[in-house]
């Protein structure tokens, strides 16, 4: 599963999370429903850690690696946990956030190492419910869900979503569009296949499928696209041979946000194939039959004749 990496700009990005977890005014609220609401920013919390089960979180929370704690993400996801389906492992700063609001609303509240979504330097990191403190290094930690009330592809979004595109199978005329989401919630993916070197478009370009002032649009379509961690493919069809194409993909959420526009997917179809010529091989007609037939038969009767003339 491959998620944001960070490299020289891990210490920034830190120092960003930071500022992020440092509000204290979140006010957080209990909905009743094994859901917590903080209703300064959309985020709603899975009451309890994975493992946990009630109202009041009993049970033992699990404790999981960093690929296991996705990976039961999108299981509890397909579901419908608290009927949603876009449950995700927090980012880096949104759990630094609960962290230093956390209160007592949080029933049976476990101050252990909690799992990020974030692969940041190289590490899969963590945030210990117990200090405050984060690192890299830890391998099994427990993980509690959140989920957004509105953004999910936004800037906004808190499960670190990602979107990525790939193209093969490339024909004459067609080729094969693989979509790609990491940590989204279902929606809709649309794409559209230009002349190369057309104008970049925007993601309502993107949605409308239809050629716009820079760009010709030559091919579109659009799917479904599934919750957690999921690729789609979509065919793409009604291109000429021998043309260059760039390829370009959107994805839309329930509450009409979009990601950033994916591409260009650059590709140039192949020549159309040599129709194959085959010489016809001469067959009799019945005309020709049936002259053959007689002349075979009036050979025959000369044949018979000329041995009667020589018996006589």
């Amino acid at each position: 599963m491959t998620m944001r990496f960070f490299g020289a700009s891990t210490t920034a990005f830190i120092a960003a999370a930071i500022l992020y977890s440092s509000p204290t005014w979140a006010v957080y609220s209990l909905n009743g429903d094994g859901t917590l609401t903080d209703s300064t920013s959309s985020l709603v919390w899975d009451t309890c850690h994975l493992g946990q089960t009630g109202t009041a979180c009993t049970g033992t929370a699990g404790m999981y690696s960093w690929a296991g704690a996705q990976s039961a993400a999108t299981t509890l996801n397909l579901a419908g946990q608290h009927g949603f389906n876009d449950w995700c492992v927090p980012t880096f700063a949104i759990n630094n956030a609960l962290w230093t609001n956390q209160t007592t609303t949080l029933p049976n509240n476990i101050a252990d190492w909690h799992w990020t979504s974030d692969i940041i330097g190289g590490g899969q990191w963590v945030t210990s419910f117990a200090n405050g403190a984060n690192s890299a290094i830890v391998t099994s930690a427990v993980a509690r869900l959140v989920r957004h009330q509105g953004n999910v592809y936004g800037v906004d979004a808190p499960c670190g979503t990602t979107l990525s595109s790939a193209v093969s199978g490339t024909t004459a005329t067609t080729t094969t569009l693989t979509a790609t989401v990491t940590n989204g919630a279902s929606g809709t993916g649309y794409w559209i296949a230009i002349i190369d070197g057309g104008t970049p478009p925007t993601d309502v370009q993107v949605q409308a499928g239809v050629s716009y002032p820079g760009a010709t649009v030559v091919a579109d379509g659009s799917g479904a696209l599934m919750p957690g961690q999921s690729s789609t493919t979509f065919n793409v069809n009604g291109l000429s041979a021998n043309t260059a194409y760039s390829v370009y993909f959107v994805a839309r959420d329930g509450a009409d946000n979009f990601s950033s526009v994916v591409g260009p997917r650059n590709i140039t179809t192949s020549d159309a194939p040599v129709p194959v010529m085959l010489t016809p091989v001469p067959t009799l007609s019945a005309w020709a039959l049936l002259l053959m037939s007689s002349l075979l038969s009036a050979v025959a009767l000369m044949v018979l004749r000329q041995r009667r003339t020589q018996g006589s």
